[in-house]
């Protein structure tokens, strides 16, 4: 039985609505296992970025790598692997990097999933 779907979202719908902050466009992508982490939710962005200060894209890269550096895989056994990692938290808040559907990651506080 399949389900229909009732509404979808697209990431291009996300990136223009600031559900979702397109870091190609910033110049901030940086690599991971082999994939760029294109994606960063714009609640986390807004907690990231100082809304007196531009935000300059080598300082964002900066971040982004910290994060990586801590990334420890979730799967439990038996479930998929490389596909959802917890970085160090900011903010006190949980950060987890997910593969998205535009061929990249995706950089996101848990309770943004």
């Amino acid at each position: 039985m399949s389900i229909p779907i009732v509404f979808m979202y697209t990431d291009a719908q996300a990136v223009s609505d600031g559900v979702l902050v397109d870091l190609d466009q910033l110049g901030a992508a940086v690599r991971f296992h082999g994939a760029d982490v294109n994606r960063l939710t714009g609640h986390l962005f807004g907690a990231f970025a100082d809304p007196c200060e531009p935000l300059v894209a080598d300082d964002l890269r900066d971040v982004l790598q910290l994060w990586l550096s801590t990334a420890t895989d979730t799967a439990e056994p038996g479930e998929e692997r490389d596909h959802l990692y917890e970085l160090c938290p900011f903010d006190g808040k949980v950060v987890w990097l997910e593969r998205n559907e535009v061929h990249g990651w995706t950089v996101m506080f848990a309770s943004d999933r």
